[in-house]
C-alpha cells in the first residue's frame, strides 16, 4: 500500500509532494514508537494519548501544522488511524503502519542504490 499525497504538476508541487510523503511516512514511524512505548508501559499499543500535542508532533518531525495535518488526513484515508473519543489518536491497524514504513525505508534504500 502507497500513500501518495495528491499529484501536482509543476517542480514545486512535486517537491512539496514528496515532502509531504516523507512526513507522512515519519508520522507513521513516531506513531509506531509511540505504540511501542506504551505497550512497554502495560498500556495498549493501538491508543495514543491526547497528551501528545501537535506542537510536540511538529517539533519531532520538524514540520508545519498543514503538512502533519496532511500526514494525520492520508494515514486516516487509508484506515491507519481514527480519531479517539477523548481527543487522542486510535491506531486499527497496526500491521498496516508497519508496512508503510517498511515500504518507506525500501524506497529509500532503492533511492540510494540507484544515486550510486
Amino acid at each position: 500500500m502507497m500513500i501518495r499525497p495528491d499529484a501536482s504538476s509543476d517542480s514545486t508541487g512535486q517537491a512539496d509532494d514528496t515532502r509531504a510523503e516523507a512526513v507522512t511516512f515519519r508520522l507513521a514511524s513516531l506513531l509506531l514508537d509511540m505504540g511501542r512505548a506504551a505497550a512497554a508501559n502495560g498500556q495498549t499499543p493501538r491508543r495514543i494519548a491526547r497528551d501528545f500535542t501537535v506542537g510536540a508532533a511538529i517539533r519531532q518531525l520538524e514540520t508545519e501544522i498543514e503538512t502533519l495535518e496532511g500526514a494525520l488526513v492520508r494515514l486516516a484515508r487509508a484506515g491507519l488511524v481514527a480519531p479517539a473519543e477523548d481527543g487522542g489518536l486510535e491506531l486499527p491497524n497496526i500491521g498496516g503502519l508497519q508496512r508503510l514504513v517498511e515500504q518507506a525505508a525500501s524506497s529509500a534504500a532503492d533511492r540510494e542504490i540507484a544515486a550510486a
